[in-house]
């Protein structure tokens, strides 16, 4: 509170200085022509020309030097720390004025009549009644100026008094001065609080502009996370309501397409169980609701146990997945394993999910033993695509994905380093991360832990989420002869729940994975029927793949093929968008199979988009 009370008092003070300066060229017009007609009319009267020449001369230097810094000021506008060694001098300057009028004063006064003493008293009064609007921003310029001038002329004055007329000139002289010095301050007072009252509106202003920007961003964000989210879910629903239409529809399947269908089915549920937990415990964690369980636990078993329920995928990739503990081997731990648990299996799944080749090293180890505590330590390094300090530094804020076209490629909600880091937060711990584009990533969290000195049981492996089944991409099939439907989708499942729908029709499917393989396959000659095209998807996205595909059906003066969007997005912004890119009707996620068919009938038949009354 004391260093934001002198931040503003200097502002304050920095702003009365510049007003200061800004009335210099004023100063010196005053001073220069007040000068001159104090020094022709005391000529006129009895004074020599040469020293009252010497006198302006030497008034006007004095004069011109305070205006050449105030120039100089207004140039190299100091902050308002550094004013202050400005407004010093330029009160010296200004005493420097007034020590030269003081010395006019007692000049054309000593020796004058009544008359000249009378006009200069009565000029000399006016330029110091003047100057106290021009200096009652800083008041000891105010007060040295008229010190300065009043006093020598107050004291030529009594000194030559011959009469009582003089006596009371000399009071008029004290009178004048002492209301110009109470004029003066209330002025300065009023001036000072008009600029206080500026900057602390400023400053309101620029705190509530700073408010709403944060609110705006966190609702942006939030607003973003919603619709990320709701693909996301809907993603493992479709496959989830598409199977299981399907399994119902079907009078005649093999045991090994139900397998093979229900397979689909429980790997889809779990990848949702999967989200919706991950949402649950930041909505938690957000809320601060969640609350550690601490028990007794010896980190190797632990450390393998969690390890080892990702082997198969990383085996499936040709991956080397490590772990290793460094610690004391019996040791044991009271901590939260459960969450521990959680924060090591989101690490090596990012791991895996974004390593393509190469290793996943997982290392833990003691640091720090002290008074019954210590500091465990666990290391994820991979060698995947890594990332560039700009991912880095929004990578573990809730509600906001890193980069979405690569959390689009690999799957993903973006909420599983965001509920890491809050988890470490709440073990009075931190996680970081060390990476560069294409060298791989190592992340790392530190949590305190009480060492347990009791425990001597081996405690039984500390059960998890099950982890979604890794899906097998479907390759796309060839162009066959007939009409074929072209259908663009990033994720296998969704193809594979379009693919089965649209066997019911007979009909050939070509597949694509992103915007621009469809491109492709419409360059390479084919010509679908109609085209089923997801709008989220990465390297092209289905919006931007549409309007691609306008454009070159006018350039080319080709047929127009008929666009389905496929999306998770059910709002009707989200339909202006598909109309808008290009796109002719409009299938949500996850499918239903009655509406699929009614809208393929619809395009089969050459009917085209729905009317108003459809």
């Amino acid at each position: 509170m004391e260093e934001t009370d002198h931040k503003l008092e200097c502002e304050v003070q920095g702003q009365l200085t510049e007003l200061l300066f800004r009335n210099a060229l004023v100063a010196l017009i005053a001073n220069l022509v007040t000068g001159a007609m104090l020094a022709y009319v005391n000529v006129s009267i009895h004074a020599a020309w040469q020293p009252a020449l010497l006198w302006w001369m030497g008034l006007a230097a004095a004069a011109l030097g305070r205006y050449a810094h105030a120039r100089l000021f207004q140039r190299r506008r100091p902050d308002a720390l550094s004013a202050s060694r400005w407004r010093h001098r330029y009160v010296a300057l200004t005493g420097l004025v007034a020590a030269v009028w003081g010395a006019g004063a007692v000049m054309f006064m000593w020796t004058a009549p009544d008359t000249a003493r009378l006009f200069t008293g009565l000029l000399v009064a006016g330029l110091v009644a003047g100057s106290a609007t021009v200096l009652a921003p800083v008041l000891s310029a105010l007060y040295w100026f008229t010190g300065l001038i009043s006093v020598p002329l107050l004291l030529s004055i009594l000194w030559n008094a011959s009469a009582p007329i003089h006596v009371g000139f000399a009071l008029i002289v004290v009178v004048m001065t002492l209301a110009i010095f109470s004029s003066a301050r209330y002025l300065h007072q009023t001036i000072r609080a008009s600029i206080l009252l500026g900057l602390e509106r400023g400053n309101m202003v620029s705190r509530l502009e700073e408010a709403n920007s944060a609110i705006e961003a966190a609702n942006n964000a939030k607003s973003a996370f919603l619709a990320t989210m709701s693909h996301e879910i809907r993603t493992p629903l479709n496959g989830i309501l598409g199977m299981a239409q399907a399994l119902k529809s079907a009078d005649t399947l093999s045991a090994e397409q139900r397998g093979d269908y229900a397979g689909v089915i429980l790997d889809s549920g779990q990848l949702l169980l999967a989200i919706l937990n991950d949402i649950l415990d930041i909505s938690r964690i957000e809320a601060g609701r969640m609350t550690l369980s601490v028990t007794p636990m010896a980190v190797e078993p632990w450390l393998m146990d969690t390890v080892r329920a990702f082997e198969p995928v990383a085996q499936g990739k040709g991956l080397r997945l490590s772990a290793t503990w460094h610690g004391p081997p019996e040791r044991r731990y009271s901590a939260d394993a459960l969450r521990l648990r959680q924060m090591l299996s989101n690490l090596i799944n990012n791991a895996v999910k974004f390593t393509a080749e190469g290793s996943v090293q997982v290392d833990a180890t003691e640091l720090g033993v002290e008074g019954g505590r210590a500091v465990l330590q666990v290391r994820v390094t991979d060698t995947g695509v890594g990332m560039s300090q700009s991912v880095q530094d929004r990578l573990f804020v809730p509600f906001t994905q890193a980069d979405s076209s690569i959390t689009r490629e690999y799957g993903g909600s973006g909420l599983g380093l965001s509920i890491v880091r809050r988890l470490a937060q709440l073990m009075g711990g931190e996680i970081s991360v060390r990476s560069a584009p294409d060298e791989g990533a190592c992340f790392m969290f530190e949590v305190p832990v009480e060492i347990d000195r009791e425990s001597t049981l081996s405690l039984p492996a500390v059960p998890d989420r099950p982890a979604p089944a890794a899906a097998t991409v479907s390759a796309p099939e060839t162009v066959v002869a007939g009409s074929p439907v072209l259908l663009v989708d990033d994720n296998p499942i969704n193809r594979r729940v379009a693919e089965i729908m649209l066997g019911q029709f007979g009909l050939e499917v070509v597949q694509a994975t992103n915007g621009q393989e469809c491109l492709d396959r419409l360059d390479a000659g084919l010509r679908p029927v109609f085209i089923l095209m997801d709008v989220q998807m990465p390297v092209l996205d289905g919006l931007s793949a549409t309007r691609l595909i306008r454009e070159r059906e006018a350039r080319e003066y080709c047929r127009r093929t008929p666009v389905i969007a496929l999306t998770g997005g059910v709002f009707e912004d989200d339909a202006t968008r598909c109309r808008d890119a290009g796109m002719d009707d409009f299938l949500a996620k996850p499918l239903d199979a009655t509406q699929f068919r009614r809208v393929v009938t619809r395009w089969l038949d050459g009917a085209g988009a729905p009317t108003a009354d459809s």
